[in-house]
């Protein structure tokens, strides 16, 4: 029993070191994103998008890993509702390592969502930034016509008046 406790911290630390890289990749590909929300590079923002799948799909295989590893666990007797819970019951000589280890990337976890949240929030905003301006615009200034009583009739938009 030992002796697997002592693989299953060895099997842990080497998925640990394995999320290392994709959460530095993360990191700068949220700052690169920043830089295109800024600019605005619509360009560029579709390249990222391409690279965000491919991350995607290698930190999906880290997480099918991380299940394997909390099955692994709990079949051993060990609290296993997540790995941080698995490392702090796992008795084994690299036990305060891979808790360190644990701690930092769950400290970098957080910052990254908070960091992809806000983009979202600006993005959102943009957003509805964006279709404020395309609906002031269709109605030439005015209010939509489903606000309140019409005054006089609708023709059209500014850009469909400057067609006419």
């Amino acid at each position: 029993m030992s002796d697997q406790r002592e693989q299953l911290g060895w099997e842990i630390a080497e998925s640990l070191a394995k999320l290392v890289s994709p959460q530095q990749q993360w990191a700068e590909h949220l700052a690169r994103r920043q830089v295109c929300l800024a600019a605005p590079d619509s360009a560029r923002l579709l390249e990222l998008a391409e690279a965000v799948l491919q991350l995607s799909s290698r930190l999906n295989a880290l997480l099918e890993t991380r299940e394997k590893l909390l099955a692994q666990g709990s079949e051993l007797g060990l609290p296993a509702a997540s790995l941080e819970k698995l490392v702090n019951n796992l008795e084994t000589p690299q036990r305060q390592q891979l808790k360190s280890i644990v701690r930092n990337l769950t400290r970098r976890a957080d910052a990254l969502r908070r960091e992809s949240w806000s983009q979202w929030v600006v993005c959102q905003r943009s957003l509805h930034h964006y279709n404020d301006l395309v609906h002031f615009i269709a109605n030439g200034g005015r209010k939509s016509p489903s606000y309140g009583k019409r005054e006089q009739p609708f023709r059209g938009g500014a850009i469909i008046d400057a067609l006419i």
